[in-house]
């Protein structure tokens, strides 16, 4: 697993967003259990992976940690002390195409590095989807 964020000073610096005073965005997250999403399940026309979809309200300034806490909300696999979720972004490239850009990994049980990671920082914008692959280290 693969994190590409950029890191420069202007990046790390994330501005608190007043959440009485700015409205939330949606964000289409796209759920998995064990399998990976691919670039051609989704098309710029509308297509995207059925019965998998949910969506969520926030701010650029939530944390993967913030986010795993909403998907735990209406996900049972995610509650599961033994999962992980991996994040993943899903945006029209230059080209025309989808193309997906790894955010980070939130294990369910205990704290880790990617939990303050926010979705200002990994440059996500409104528009973008997100997928989340749960794994689970039990199997």
């Amino acid at each position: 697993f693969r994190r590409v964020l950029f890191r420069s000073p202007e990046m790390q610096k994330t501005e608190k967003v007043d959440r009485e005073n700015v409205c939330p965005f949606l964000i289409r997250v796209f759920i998995r259990k064990n399998d990976n999403f691919r670039e051609s399940e989704f098309t710029v026309n509308g297509g995207v992976p059925r019965d998998c979809e949910i969506n969520i309200h926030t701010w650029k300034d939530a944390t993967l940690k913030e986010l795993c806490t909403l998907i735990k909300q209406v996900n049972e696999d995610a509650r599961r002390r033994s999962s992980t979720l991996e994040f993943t972004s899903c945006f029209v490239g230059r080209e025309g195409h989808f193309q997906f850009r790894q955010l980070g990994r939130v294990c369910g049980a205990r704290p880790s590095s990617d939990d303050r990671i926010t979705l200002e920082r990994c440059r996500f914008q409104p528009g973008d989807h997100l997928c989340v692959v749960i794994r689970d280290r039990s199997i």
